[in-house]
């Protein structure tokens, strides 16, 4: 636990003995396009989405960025480390109606310690999440705008599915910003495949 005591720790999609313990804090209602800030030197609680979709604003003295949980990859059975402090902050915006639920993170590191099933379950997220790095970091070998965004919108498709969604929530500016593609070249590219 001293290794990660520093961050933050938000994850979708829990395993039964997650949502169990966590269903014993408040639960917490964002209405969708609220903000809710993270901040400070200290980690006060880990945030379970039970949810939603949310996007992560990280600011510092140096500017902005965003991460939008939204696709497969970043929302199913993941953990997902963030810290705050005196010169940088993590604001949240909700993408969606959201529903979290807050646990002190003393009570994190307890149930860590004494509940072995609780520990599995955290290690499994933590092994998900690594799985899906390993896949995206393999989808940077594709030179072709075509290749990357095939399978980009392949895993997108198998989230909505598992997430029961009734209307795609990507634009085209975040496939751009998720890709690192320029939007005229991923509007042109998604043109191509529709016509395949």
């Amino acid at each position: 636990m001293k290794e990660i005591n520093e961050f933050g720790l938000i994850y979708k999609n829990p395993l039964p003995v997650l949502l169990h313990y966590f269903s014993q804090y408040p639960k917490k209602l964002v209405k969708k396009g609220s903000f809710f800030l993270i901040e400070g030197d200290e980690l006060n609680d880990v945030i379970l989405i039970e949810k939603g979709i949310m996007a992560l604003n990280c600011r510092n003295e140096k500017g902005a960025k965003t991460i939008v949980f939204q696709a497969g990859h970043s929302l199913m059975n993941e953990i997902h480390l963030l810290s705050g402090s005196k010169k940088s902050f993590l604001c949240g915006c909700a993408i969606t109606n959201l529903e979290l639920r807050y646990m002190p993170y003393r009570d994190f590191c307890s149930y860590m310690d004494e509940d072995d099933e609780f520990f599995f379950e955290i290690s499994f997220c933590i092994g998900e999440r690594i799985k899906s790095m390993i896949f995206h970091l393999s989808n940077l070998r594709f030179t072709s705008a075509e290749e990357k965004l095939s399978y980009f919108l392949l895993e997108f498709k198998q989230f909505c599915k598992t997430n029961n969604f009734s209307k795609p929530l990507l634009t085209q500016k975040r496939i751009s910003e998720a890709l690192a593609l320029h939007r005229v070249t991923v509007a042109k590219t998604l043109r191509s495949l529709r016509e395949c």
